[in-house]
């Protein structure tokens, strides 16, 4: 058994972490930095080829109503907040389902409340697949709060979505370094 590949997918897996809300820039920034800077924050969370986020797709989301409205141009750390939940869950869960999601976990939290309880939540619930067992167990706020549990289980799914991927990625890795290592036989004619 080759304990190398796993110990990989588990120290990528482990290295998954969110910032903080109040470490979040608290001034206002323009939608490329915005992008820049979301990107930047769940790109541990996206498969090489994914496409996290756009400036054409925070337009969107602004049209769609699943973030407010800039002020003056310029996304706060609110809209940030929201478009790096927005971006973990939309692996698994349709944009509107999310939409949902957030407006009733907001409507129990502040924001800044929200996005530390999904961190914490999402840190957790990777550690649960790696270990078996969370490994800062969520404040028990949140299993007080009507809808808490939801984002619990909305960021397992994610994390086991994740999880698998990592595995199966590693593992075509693997099957690919294999076939480009052995030399092909020539089929003979018949």
């Amino acid at each position: 058994m080759n304990t190398t590949g796993s110990e990989e997918r588990g120290s990528q897996l482990a290295s998954l972490a969110l910032p903080r809300y109040s470490s979040l820039p608290s001034f206002g920034i323009y939608v490329d930095q915005l992008v820049s800077l979301v990107n930047d924050i769940v790109g541990s969370f996206a498969m090489p080829e994914e496409k996290t986020l756009t400036a054409s797709m925070v337009n969107n989301y602004v049209k769609h109503g699943v973030i407010p409205k800039p002020i003056s141009k310029k996304y706060t750390r609110d809209h940030i907040a929201c478009l790096i939940v927005v971006c973990i869950l939309k692996k698994v869960f349709s944009i509107p389902e999310i939409t949902l999601l957030i407006r009733m976990h907001i409507a129990h939290l502040t924001t800044e409340q929200a996005f530390d309880t999904f961190a914490e939540s999402l840190e957790n619930s990777v550690a649960l697949m790696l270990y078996g067992k969370t490994v800062n167990p969520i404040k028990e706020q949140a299993e007080t709060i009507e809808n808490g549990l939801l984002i619990e289980r909305a960021v397992l799914t994610v994390s086991s979505k994740l999880f698998v991927q990592l595995n199966m990625a590693t593992e075509a890795a693997k099957t690919t370094s294999k076939d480009s290592d052995t030399p092909k036989q020539k089929r003979k004619k018949a």
